[in-house]
């Protein structure tokens, strides 16, 4: 009497990359998550130094691959080692199924007209290169140059995320050149009638099916150093509009006059 003994086929190893790299651990084996987990460990310096001076400092080992048991066991891996995950995966014979639970933004027409330095073009490049990249950068090495060219080869939608406003109105200051751009929201008070200008010039683009643009512009009269601001700033929108008649919304009373 003979046996047939069909092999199950076994079911592609579910990859999901967004902020995290998510991997289901049930089928994966020790010795596959032993090369994922291995790579991403690093003994901590603070320890030692610690233990010499005689304090207690824990912990001994620094992880960046954590377990989580939410929904079924699973590796957590940090989202920028998703082509060491794939490779080790598949150099095990593993048949992946990629999931890709990210925002790729929309499609972008723009272009970096600026001309980067010897040193600006190899992080640029290195930092697109991959899932994603980091430029470490003294200051006045031109970061904010470096992530405007980043941004142009990706060419989509960039969240730009800074802490201070001065770096905010900087990079919108330092070449962004968007003709799409209908309209424009000055709420931080100024004076500067240059930089003024500018600004209202980045909205004025022509563009392709573009629509009158808008201007906003935040006053505090009851402060008189922001009245007088305010002014200077209705000077340079003269300047480059001609003569205007602004419509006026009084935040106090709720009401266009």
């Amino acid at each position: 009497m003979s046996v047939a003994v069909q092999q199950q086929e076994r079911e592609p190893i579910r990859v999901s990359i967004g902020a995290q790299i998510r991997i289901p651990m049930d089928g994966l084996g020790w010795e596959v998550l032993s090369k994922l987990k291995v790579p991403l460990t690093r003994d901590n310096p603070a320890f030692a130094t610690a233990r010499r001076g005689g304090h207690d400092v824990k912990p001994k080992i620094l992880g960046w691959a954590k377990e989580d048991g939410w929904g079924g066991p699973e590796l957590v891996l940090p989202r920028g080692q998703a082509g060491l995950v794939v490779r080790i995966l598949r150099e095990a014979g593993l048949e992946l199924e990629i999931e890709r639970d990210v925002c790729e933004g929309e499609a972008l027409e723009c272009a970096f007209s600026g001309t980067l330095r010897p040193y600006q073009q190899p992080a640029v490049d290195a930092a697109v290169r991959g899932v994603q990249g980091l430029i470490v950068a003294p200051c006045g090495s031109g970061k904010t140059m470096m992530g405007m060219a980043a941004a142009a080869r990706v060419g989509r939608t960039t969240l730009i995320l800074v802490h201070t406003h001065d770096l905010a109105t900087q990079l919108a200051d330092e070449g962004l050149d968007l003709p799409r751009l209908t309209g424009v929201i000055l709420a931080m008070p100024s004076r500067a009638k240059g930089r003024t200008e500018q600004r209202l010039g980045r909205v004025m683009r022509p563009a392709p099916g573009k629509p009158t643009p808008r201007l906003y512009d935040v006053q505090d009269e009851s402060v008189g150093i922001f009245r007088s601001q305010a002014r200077r700033r209705m000077q340079a929108f003269r300047k480059v509009l001609g003569e205007i008649k602004p419509r006026v919304l009084d935040l106090r009373q709720r009401e266009m006059r």
